[in-house]
């Protein structure tokens, strides 16, 4: 499994890579208070892109969609785990004739702010903007992503992602999953714990089963994975 070289050209403190399977590693990073960092227009073509859903039910990704900024969605993850960072996106505010024929296409800026445990996960999908954003980093922000290994070539089998927050409380899985990667705080399954960075797999390549329960006395973010059957 080959994992990119860290990015120095990142306005960032420090970053730490965690394999996690032939296909994703999770990517964590630590930001410069007060910096700026900005996303060009298909930053994301090598990503894997998948079939457009409308988000719905996330507010840090249907509040800027209903404002008129468009996304893409890949099978890609990103969470904040401490500060907070100001994202700056293009929206578009279309206006339409008596006929409904669109006359005009307003271009301008949104700006919101990500605080911990936001993400850009719905539908089991990654959100990423289609257009270049900025952001602005305070209060020491962090996020871990679940990013793909680009060498590899095999997008047949799909992943999808689901966030789970806890906090002195449990959650019981409703799928099977093929991982587990802690992104914040300790989780417990079938009392064993794991930690920040740790992984937890199915046994001999299989699938951690329907009706485990993962369970945490603070406050802690899993990422879990699952295949599209």
């Amino acid at each position: 499994m080959v994992i990119p070289l860290p990015v120095s050209s990142k306005p960032i403190v420090n970053e730490d890579m965690i394999p996690i399977n032939d296909r994703f590693y999770a990517h964590y990073c630590l930001y410069i208070d007060g910096q700026t960092f900005y996303r060009p227009r298909n930053a994301w073509y090598k990503y894997t892109q998948r079939t457009f859903v409308e988000p719905t039910v996330n507010p840090q990704l249907a509040s800027p969609y209903n404002e008129g900024v468009q996304f893409e969605c890949y099978e890609h993850v990103s969470v904040c785990i401490g500060g907070t960072s100001d994202y700056t996106l293009k929206r578009h505010q279309y206006e339409y004739d008596d006929n409904g024929t669109l006359v005009a296409d307003v271009v301008g800026n949104i700006t919101y702010e990500w605080v911990f445990g936001d993400h850009n996960v719905e539908n089991g999908l990654g959100y990423l903007p289609s257009e270049e954003f900025t952001r602005v980093f305070k209060s020491n922000y962090e996020t871990c992503c679940i990013l793909p290994v680009i060498e590899n070539t095999d997008t047949s089998t799909q992943y999808k992602f689901e966030i789970v927050k806890l906090d002195n409380s449990s959650h019981t899985l409703n799928k099977s999953i093929k991982f587990m990667h802690v992104a914040f705080g300790n989780v417990t399954v079938d009392g064993n714990p794991y930690g920040q960075k740790q992984n937890l797999f199915g046994m001999a390549g299989g699938t951690i089963p329907t009706g485990t329960v993962l369970s945490s006395t603070e406050n802690s973010i899993a990422i879990l994975g699952y295949i599209v059957e």
